[in-house]
């Protein structure tokens, strides 16, 4: 039986093929040390994310290697500065590149409310409107819902005591009325222009 040496052996198909000849078998090397693949994802980076900040990342890494091996209040600290540093960059470009994103589609009102909606929050557009496949009766649901918020409202509003909320000898009377399709038709299409 040969004498391994002390060393880390790497074992490649040539060398497994080589310690064969010698009188290792290869099925006793693929049982020990199998030949293993690993998928590794390659992410292209963030389009803010510049050389300035790949160098204070790589700054702060060694500051706190270094932090970790010594457990020195010094070196935590250098690693507390550096995180600090990398994160100030950071920030700053994201701004700057957001910043430049909203004033390059100020004209294209999509583009910048798309862009204000992902900043907003990060569900799909339109994600949080209920879903219909027939929009006369989700037009319909939107009517009732806001119907039955203004009954509500005029509920708790005759429950008050209107003397004690003003005192003002003025009269204030209000009437809501039911919109009709057209009226909404019309509203949206000089909106929509």
């Amino acid at each position: 039986m040969p004498i391994w040496p002390s060393t880390l052996v790497i074992f490649t198909k040539s060398s497994v093929g080589s310690y064969a000849n010698e009188g290792v078998r290869a099925d006793v090397i693929n049982k020990h040390a199998p030949i293993v693949n690993r998928k590794i994802v390659i992410r292209p980076n963030k389009p803010w994310y510049t050389d300035d900040i790949r160098e204070a990342k790589k700054i702060q890494r060694s500051a706190e290697k270094k932090w970790r091996k010594t457990h020195l209040e010094v070196h935590r600290q250098a690693f507390v500065n550096a995180r600090k540093n990398t994160n100030k960059l950071i920030t700053a470009a994201k701004q700057i590149y957001t910043k430049n994103k909203i004033s390059d589609s100020k004209s294209n009102p999509k583009e910048l409310f798309r862009i204000v909606n992902g900043l907003i929050k990060h569900s799909k557009p339109g994600a949080d409107l209920p879903q219909s496949n027939d929009n006369r009766e989700l037009a319909t649901k939107f009517a009732d819902h806001f119907d039955n918020k203004i009954e509500h409202i005029r509920k708790e509003l005759d429950n008050t005591n209107v003397s004690s909320v003003n005192n003002s000898s003025e009269t204030c009377e209000t009437s809501l009325r039911r919109t009709t399709e057209d009226e909404v038709k019309n509203n949206y299409q000089v909106y929509a222009q």
